[in-house]
């Protein structure tokens, strides 16, 4: 009865410190997957750029915001009800630099993959939506899902200066593929930093985006 008592009294006092943090400011008890390490690569390396884009919203968008200058912050994400989760925090609520790009590629599940294959049309929205508004991105950050495929259309359409960091890259070998296109500038645990190749194949890289626009992983 104690440790349940105990365990009740921890919930309470999480879930009031949670609400708490949510009205605060600066916050400091959003989600975020990335390593100590990985947070601070993050931040060393996009906080001189001016049109950050990331493909996966969550902790990443609360660092960037907290910790830069960077004057126009795009989000890419394709769970509605997780936008409308990080939207509980006022910062991101009033937090005018941000501007949150909801992709509906059908219903989605945990980490915003895909449930629905009739919807499989829908995929290479998440990777290209974007990129029909905007172009003008000198930093992207790739965290969320069609991972090869939102890699492969920001080369294809960002400028060749643009820089890229890719989150799980090390450690997933099925991302690899795009070291046709890209050269490895610097990494961090999982994370990978790139710039893109001079003289490539735009053929090479629209046949490619072909096999992976609808690989969600």
């Amino acid at each position: 009865m104690r440790k349940f008592i105990k365990n009740k009294f921890i919930q309470i006092k999480n879930k009031f410190l949670l609400k708490s943090d949510q009205k605060s400011i600066s916050p400091k008890l959003f989600p975020i997957a990335l390593s100590g390490k990985e947070q601070n690569f993050l931040i060393k390396h996009c906080k001189h750029c001016k049109n950050y884009l990331e493909f996966g919203s969550g902790g990443s968008t609360f660092l960037v915001l907290l910790q830069t200058d960077i004057k126009n912050v795009t989000s890419i994400e394709s769970d509605s009800n997780w936008i409308k989760y990080l939207e509980k925090w006022e910062f991101i609520k009033q937090e005018k630099r941000l501007k949150f790009r909801y992709i509906n590629i059908g219903e989605v599940g945990f980490l915003g993959i895909p449930q629905d294959p009739k919807a499989k049309n829908l995929y290479p929205l998440y990777s290209n939506e974007i990129f029909k508004e905007e172009k003008n991105f000198d930093f992207v950050f790739i965290d969320g899902r069609f991972r090869v495929a939102c890699a492969l259309q920001t080369i294809l359409n960002c400028n060749k200066n643009t820089t890229i960091l890719i989150h799980d890259f090390n450690n997933r070998e099925e991302y690899h593929c795009i070291l046709k296109y890209l050269d490895i500038l610097d990494t961090m645990d999982t994370m990978a930093i790139f710039k893109i190749k001079e003289n490539i194949n735009t053929q090479e890289i629209l046949k490619d985006y072909e096999t992976y626009k609808y690989n969600w992983a």
